[in-house]
């Protein structure tokens, strides 16, 4: 004959179960995300990936104490269609931002509807806050990408600052260009010295933006 339980024994059963569950891990508080997205940056010019030239120290250093994917792969060739896929996951056959048309200063565009949840929408719900900053048109908030995000800027720098910088750089190509129709040959000295021109041009280019988001907050 089978021995029914009765409500009390019941209880205290369940209660010892409960007693007897191990407590969840404390696992701190949630990490912070940083999505760092470079446009049109070619992986075989990496050191992380091969490459013979010291490129990248810094994404160097991120892949020594992470993990780095070898066989990822980008969805489009160009940044209109591959910028909003990063952010959404979703094919651009799905997501539907893969046309850009502008003529008569008016964009002719698929923006993307409110439907789809994007990461930065993710993460807000799980009580991240959020924020883009980046040099980018193809970010405008006219596309939607702009969904979940509690600060937004696109357009970070200055034109001015833009200009700056290409014209220093353009400095740097051209005199290594004259160097090589002469037949001269560029010697190790000369080419650390442009880098170093480089650099600079870039930490000053840096630096304005530093400027543009503090004076954005």
């Amino acid at each position: 004959m089978q021995r029914r339980l009765t409500p009390p024994l019941i209880l205290a059963t369940l209660l010892l179960a409960a007693a007897c569950q191990a407590p969840p891990p404390d696992l701190g508080p949630p990490p912070n995300v940083l999505l760092l997205v470079v446009d049109c940056l070619r992986a075989d010019r990496l050191s992380v990936s091969g490459y013979e030239r010291p490129t990248t120290p810094n994404i160097d250093a991120l892949a020594a104490e992470g993990v780095r994917f070898t066989r990822a792969i980008s969805q489009a060739s160009w940044t209109r269609p591959s910028l909003p896929t990063i952010l959404t996951g979703l094919y651009p056959s799905e997501h539907g931002l893969s046309n850009f048309d502008e003529s008569d200063d008016k964009v002719r565009s698929t923006r993307l509807t409110d439907a789809v949840t994007t990461l930065a929408e993710a993460l807000k719900s799980r009580g991240y806050r959020t924020a883009m900053i980046g040099e980018q048109f193809q970010l405008s908030p006219r596309f939607g990408l702009d969904q979940g995000f509690d600060f937004y800027k696109h357009r970070a720098s200055t034109a001015a600052n833009i200009d700056d910088l290409a014209i220093k750089l353009a400095a740097v190509r051209a005199e290594v260009e004259t160097m090589a129709s002469r037949g001269e040959r560029v010697s190790a000295a000369q080419l650390d010295a442009a880098m170093a021109r480089v650099h600079a041009a870039s930490a000053a280019f840096r630096a304005a933006l530093e400027t543009a988001e503090a004076g954005a907050n």
